[in-house]
């Protein structure tokens, strides 16, 4: 099943994750014919009108390069304790 949001909706929306604290990232004009995907503050940065390629991938949001997964010292034994992880959610 889909559903039509309209433009204004899809708007408030964006803009009620964030207040809530959620990270959203969508396109956005950085510069003229410059579109990228970036972390959003507010949603009047949403590029949404014409053609929109932006020049990097959604995945690096969703698939960060780099998470921690745990820490280790060496003193003079290996102690290793997992990181916390990332529970900031993401839109």
């Amino acid at each position: 099943m889909s559903t039509v949001i309209s433009k204004q909706d899809l708007l408030a929306l964006v803009d009620a994750w964030i207040a809530k604290g959620i990270q959203v990232a969508g396109p956005s004009l950085l510069k003229p014919d410059f579109v990228m995907y970036v972390p959003l503050m507010a949603s009047s940065r949403l590029a949404l009108d014409g053609y929109i390629r932006p020049r990097n991938s959604i995945k690096e949001f969703v698939f960060p390069k780099h998470e921690a997964i745990c820490t280790y010292t060496y003193d003079p034994g290996l102690e290793m304790k997992p990181c916390a992880p990332n529970t900031q959610d993401r839109i």
